[in-house]
């Protein structure tokens, strides 16, 4: 895993912090890593004769604008560029995706807008639904100097090792500490009475301990670190609160978890932290006889 990354990139803001957080993985891991721009040529536009020579400095201004990118790389990471000409970017980019075998795709998210404000614009739903990897979605610059950790949501879900493995990795590569994280969500029906809400809470603690004790068990990673942090709420309303006071590099979830309808591929879970969580978010992509209890 972080082996093989790419990075769609539009020149923003939050394209320049996907784009540094990725190249810090890839120095740090060796990894191949390819940023990305979808130049769009809508039909019929590139078949009008007056077009080919805007088509073609665009091309070239977005290469000089890679390279120049790549360059700046520091030693040890691999960097390769890559400029796509397509009638649509989600298409183009899920296909760079497939043929990179990317492991993560790296894209940068706007402001807490949400979804509708992402990087790569109309196609930020169709990449987190659709993308054959991970996601790892960048808001602002990351902040990788000075102590640093990694949360990562565990739900006791099929998902979990994946997660785990994941942000082990993460944590690893940046020498960060690891925090596991989990909400423990009591199921309480109106009517119950104020003893059974006490026995209600406290089952839901008891799970959420042992669901936090087998993740720890599960961890690999050669980590100095590693710490459990237990809610008690909603996973996601608690996982960002857990963001907020601790300020992560990264928070790692499964893309959905043990409530995820089999219907949607990104899960509550997964779509809030994106929305809401003041770090980069990591949605970890497994497959869906992973995601079963």
């Amino acid at each position: 895993m972080f082996e093989r990354l790419v990075v769609a990139y539009d020149g923003s803001t939050q394209a320049d912090g996907a784009a540094e957080l990725a190249i810090q993985l890839a120095r740090r891991t060796g990894a191949r890593l390819t940023l990305a721009y979808v130049l769009e040529l809508p039909a019929p536009y590139p078949e009008l004769p007056q077009a080919a020579a805007g088509i073609e400095r665009a091309e070239k201004e977005w290469r000089d604008r890679l390279a120049a990118l790549a360059a700046g790389a520091p030693d040890g990471a691999s960097v390769e560029t890559e400029v796509l000409l397509a009638n649509k970017a989600g298409p183009a980019l899920l296909a760079l995706l497939r043929e990179r075998r990317a492991e993560v795709l790296v894209g940068g998210t706007h402001g807490f807008g949400g979804l509708k404000r992402t990087l790569l614009g109309s196609v930020s739903q169709q990449l987190l639904e659709h993308a054959p990897c991970s996601v790892l979605l960048v808001r602002d610059r990351p902040r990788l100097d000075g102590s640093r950790t990694v949360v990562a949501g565990v739900d006791g879900s099929g998902a979990t090792p994946a997660v785990l493995a994941m942000a082990g990795r993460a944590a690893a590569v940046l020498s960060a500490q690891l925090v596991l994280a989990h909400a423990a969500a009591e199921l309480i029906p109106s009517f119950a009475s104020i003893e059974q809400k006490d026995a209600l809470r406290a089952s839901a603690r008891e799970q959420g301990r042992r669901i936090l004790d087998e993740a720890r068990a599960r961890v690999t990673a050669p980590l100095e670190v590693v710490t459990e942090d237990l809610r008690e709420g909603r996973a996601t309303h608690e996982l960002v609160a857990v963001c907020e006071e601790r300020r992560p590099v990264l928070a790692v979830v499964g893309s959905r978890g043990l409530h995820g309808f089999k219907g949607l591929l990104l899960g509550s879970t997964a779509r809030h932290l994106v929305n809401h969580a003041p770090c980069p978010v990591l949605i970890v992509r497994t497959a869906p006889d992973e995601e079963a209890p």
